[in-house]
């Protein structure tokens, strides 16, 4: 009995102290609240009672320095002497080499004083207007000269005691083909350069067909 007493006086003095702490928290939180709300709202600072904001006055600039004029550059004038090249091609030593270089000079010759059209059409029909008449004589006065082995007069062609040209499709074909090797075989190596191959072969027709109106007309 006496424990229980106890038991329950304990809990009795546990509960109470519970309950003061729980009271003396709550007059502190009330207190402080009341505290709070007791201050006066403070008055919002106007714009007119801004601090004034002392003026820096700006320190004069500084003139600005005009620069000097510039020292005027006199152009060099050109020089009226005509520039001279000195010529540094030398002519190969080689026949074959020399007969291609030769070659080559002409077909340059050529492009430079009778420039013929790249297209093959125009191209028969510019050597068909102008091949009878004016190429000839610059080609024998542009062509270069041989040395004492090749300057030996080329030898006459074999068909020229031929009664003239064959009616036979075949015949003919192979009469035209003897007759532009043996027209090839009087110039220089064929180039393998394309446009001078070209010039190369332009030269072969205009020969060929000189030699067919002799014959013709014959």
């Amino acid at each position: 009995m006496l424990e229980t007493l106890s038991i329950l006086g304990i809990s009795l003095l546990l509960l109470g102290i519970a309950i003061w702490a729980f009271v003396r928290h709550r007059r502190k939180v009330q207190a402080a609240t009341s505290a709070i709300t007791s201050q006066p709202p403070q008055a919002p600072i106007k714009s007119d009672q801004a601090i004034p904001q002392t003026r820096t006055e700006a320190a004069p600039a500084a003139p600005t320095p005009i620069p000097a004029p510039a020292p005027a550059i006199r152009q060099a004038e050109p020089s009226l002497a005509p520039a001279v090249t000195a010529n540094t091609e030398r002519v190969p030593e080689d026949s074959v080499l020399r007969r291609h270089y030769q070659a080559a000079k002409l077909a340059e010759k050529e492009a430079l004083t009778n420039p013929y059209p790249t297209d093959s059409v125009l191209r028969r029909h510019y050597a068909a207007a102008h091949g009878a008449d004016s190429a000839p004589g610059r080609i024998g006065e542009n062509r270069p000269t041989r040395t004492v082995a090749e300057s030996c007069p080329p030898p006459t062609l074999a068909v020229a005691a031929e009664p003239g040209i064959p009616q036979d499709s075949v015949l003919r074909r192979h009469f035209l083909a003897r007759l532009a090797n043996q027209i090839e075989s009087e110039l220089p190596v064929k180039p393998s350069d394309s446009v001078l191959r070209r010039h190369y072969e332009t030269i072969v027709a205009q020969k060929l067909q000189q030699y067919l109106a002799r014959m013709q007309s014959a």
